[in-house]
């Protein structure tokens, strides 16, 4: 997320809304309208204004810090915000997303771990957030929050109030009418939705994170490096994976997501899934040639989606079927031998469905569909 320059270590005191927005009151629920003016200091106001100015204080101090900001002093502000505005259990929540997303980073992003900010729900940029409407019942209050610019991103908070102070409980899309949807497993069984579903898997080898991408060592030594190659901005421009033997591979980006490369036990399939930018999913295998050296297979997903043709299934129509999905969202699960596992993914408003198989890779370099 980009992030303003500004920071304020000291703690907000609770501000009234009057000056700031103006109130409609409609049932229960109070809805905000946002007008120029600032809030004056030490004034209180209605339960749901209060409510509303918690929520917009914890977005103007997280949305505060700046784009060049050290990871050390945006840990520092996480945990003081984590204190001052989280219940205990979202920070625990939050822990085991991270914990999920460290343990298997490919399967946990495909989970909905790690796709967005933990706090806008949003995978780009977005203005700063205030709440648009509270509804408070008794010690817990719902609140629709927004850009201050009005544009179509919204999510949904809980608060809880315990001890006199109202802390945020959990975080929805704007378009979920439920909470509770973010609730990760425990790793390493992260988006192992049913028995009859392989579950992703670890690469064999370690894998260990970068701060701009991964390696992965395999039970023989060599490596293979995946990173993103960023401007001058820090912005993110392309993917690349390095070989053992010094082959580079690159792939445009505007994400820099995506580090976990499998190959195969006999190291001649190697395989990754990119996610260059939001909502699309590219795969890239490459096999090795009799000359030793690897080739890249031309336009995989155009190519899987093709053996996908005649595939149905019962999904809503919005959806794409997996033979149209598949040319803009595949995700890598796992590698058996030359056979990938992979899910077409159809993305539909903020919900997905995933149509899993496997893909045989030929000596050749060809695909097939496994039995």
């Amino acid at each position: 997320m980009h992030r303003q320059s500004a920071f304020h270590s000291s703690w907000f005191r609770l501000l009234a809304i009057a000056g700031l927005i103006s109130t409609g009151i409609i049932g229960d629920k109070v809805l905000l309208c946002q007008t120029a003016s600032d809030t004056p200091e030490g004034v209180k106001g209605t339960e749901s204004e209060i409510v509303a100015e918690r929520v917009n204080s914890f977005y103007k101090r997280y949305q505060s810090a700046g784009a060049n900001a050290s990871s050390q002093f945006l840990a520092q502000l996480r945990a003081q915000l984590s204190s001052e505005f989280l219940s205990d259990s979202f920070q625990r929540l939050l822990a085991r997303e991270e914990e999920a997303s460290q343990a298997n980073p490919q399967a946990a992003y495909q989970a909905g771990i790690g796709n967005a900010d933990p706090f806008t729900l949003a995978q780009d940029d977005i203005a700063q957030v205030r709440a648009l409407s509270v509804a408070v019942k008794g010690d817990q209050a719902n609140v629709t929050a927004g850009s201050s610019k009005g544009d179509s991103h919204q999510i949904k908070l809980r608060l809880i109030k315990q001890n006199g102070r109202w802390l945020i409980d959990d975080i929805a899309p704007g378009w979920n009418t439920n909470f509770g949807k973010r609730n990760p497993p425990t790793p390493p069984d992260v988006n192992t939705r049913n028995t009859q579903i392989e579950a992703p898997q670890l690469p064999s080898g370690k894998l260990v994170e970068t701060d701009n991408g991964a390696v992965l060592t395999l039970p023989s030594g060599e490596k293979f490096i995946s990173e993103t190659l960023r401007d001058t901005d820090g912005l993110p421009q392309a993917d690349i994976l390095v070989f053992p033997n010094g082959q580079k591979f690159t792939s445009e980006t505007a994400k820099g997501v995506g580090h976990v490369p499998f190959v195969s036990t006999d190291g001649a399939v190697v395989a990754i899934a990119r996610i260059p930018a939001t909502k699309t999913s590219t795969l890239h295998i490459y096999f090795k040639a009799p000359t030793g050296n690897f080739k890249e297979i031309e336009n995989a997903n155009e190519q899987v989606a093709k053996l996908l043709t005649g595939v149905k299934v019962k999904w809503p129509p919005n959806y794409d079927p997996p033979q149209e999905a598949a040319k803009y969202a595949l995700d890598l699960l796992s590698m058996s031998g030359h056979t990938l596992t992979l899910n077409s993914i159809s993305y539909w408003e903020g919900e997905s469905k995933t149509y899993q198989f496997k893909v045989t890779v030929a000596s050749d370099g060809s695909l097939a569909l496994a039995k």
